[in-house]
This record gives C-alpha cells, structure tokens and sequence, in this order.
C-alpha cells in the first residue's frame, strides 16, 4: 500500500508544480485549440482524490458522485492548498487492508476529428 501512497503523492507534487506554472491566466484560460482549462483538468484529479478520502471514511468508494468544487477551476491558489492537503491525508490516513467497494462509470463524447499541432522541447 505505500508503494502506491507513494507513487500518488509524487503525482499530486508534479500538479502542485505545474499549477504553479500555469498560475495567473493560464490556469483557467481555455486553450486556443478548445477543451478543458488546467484548472478544470486539476479539479477533475481532485475531485477523485475527495472521493476516495469520503469513500474509504465509509467502505464505499463511488467516483460517480463526486463534490466537483468548481472554484478550485479558477482558484490556482486553492487548488495547491487543496491538494497539499490530500497528500497530508495520504501520508497520514490512505492506509487500509480491508476490502472496498469501488462504484464508477465511463462515458464517452464522440466528437468529430481534429487536426492538433503539436510543438514538444525537449531538454537533453
């Protein structure tokens, strides 16, 4: 179990960073290419992270009936006081051997294809 506390916190430290990146404009503004903000996107990790502090408090994770506080979209200083908070309740509390009950869905949007330019900089 702490091999995957681990690998989580080290994920919810790379969102810290790349919030702190994308602070100002760019953590809410939407891409010219269209979708989801950083913040929406951030929100959406989140989110699954409440619903896992909620579920494993009650034996019943569901991912379907997430909180989906859409402040932390806008709010970049939130959301990294938000998410600091979960990886000190995964250090602290994310620990258990019984077994759970884990609710979810999949959707899917069909959506017609788009051409993306993609410009990658690789530091070497």
């Amino acid at each position: 179990m702490q091999v995957i506390v681990n690998a989580n916190v080290e994920a919810l430290q790379k969102i810290i960073e790349l919030i702190r990146i994308a602070s100002g404009t760019s953590y809410h503004k939407t891409p010219p290419t269209g979708g989801s903000t950083i913040g929406r996107h951030v929100r959406h990790v989140l989110d699954h992270f409440d619903a896992l502090k909620t579920g494993l408090a009650k034996g019943k994770i569901d991912y379907d009936q997430r909180h989906r506080d859409c402040v932390i979209e806008t709010d970049a200083r939130l959301a990294t006081t938000h998410t600091k908070s979960i990886i000190d309740w995964l250090l602290k509390h994310a620990k258990t051997d019984k077994a759970l009950n884990i609710k979810t869905g999949v959707s899917a949007v069909l959506q017609q294809p788009k051409v993306r330019r993609c410009h990658c900089v690789i530091p070497y």
